[in-house]
């Protein structure tokens, strides 16, 4: 009994280390895919409603930057991937942060992501039509992914390592505060999702 128990522990420890160097060698592609059915799999387990690859476009014509959108009980959360194989450093009011690649071994400039969440927030509050209070921002990078930016997380934006976003999501939605209307919030989960279909049938075309 032991030695089966011994067994199942090491192929399970070796399962997880392949896993975890998958996730270093995984491509763009691959870390949205993942992304998805983790998004899939928290709005499933908690009765919620969600939308993939959000495809519309703002008031001046231009291409909502969103993959990923739960409408929550308490809050709605706008989601972006970014494949950050690396370090993050800067200031939060920065106009951007320094990354350096591990991958490539050098250093790029990122758009500070702080700036990215209140423009998607503005954005997609300005479609549904509503004030931006319930709306929460999460930029989605992989677990290696290290930022030392300071005073980087507030409740309403924040980056997110992909091992997290469940917890994160069940932290937000145990809050002690008001729920968001149910009716309101299938008749905007509706018209974003018709607008998206609608939009992507046009850009297939």
């Amino acid at each position: 009994m032991f030695i089966a128990l011994a067994v199942i522990l090491f192929l399970f420890i070796v399962a997880f280390i392949l896993f975890l160097l998958f996730l270093r060698k995984m491509s763009k592609e691959t870390f949205k895919m993942y992304c998805q059915r983790k998004v899939k799999r928290i709005a499933r387990r908690n009765n919620l409603l969600a939308i993939e690859n959000l495809n519309i476009l703002n008031y001046e014509r231009e291409k909502i930057g969103v993959d990923h959108v739960i409408f929550g009980k308490k809050y709605i959360y706008v989601i972006t991937d970014f494949m950050l194989k690396g370090f993050v450093s800067g200031e939060v009011n920065d106009n951007s942060w320094v990354y350096f690649n591990k991958i490539e071994k050098k250093n790029h400039y990122l758009e500070n992501l702080s700036y990215v969440s209140d423009k998607n927030i503005l954005e997609f509050a300005g479609i549904l039509g509503i004030n931006a209070d319930p709306i929460v921002s999460i930029c989605l990078v992989p677990n290696e992914c290290d930022f030392t930016v300071k005073q980087l997380e507030y409740n309403k934006k924040m980056v997110v390592h992909y091992s997290s976003l469940s917890r994160k999501i069940k932290e937000l939605e145990s809050q002690n505060i008001g729920t968001l209307n149910e009716k309101q919030i299938y008749e905007q989960y509706q018209s974003i999702k018709s607008k998206n279909e609608e939009r992507s049938r046009k850009t297939s075309i």
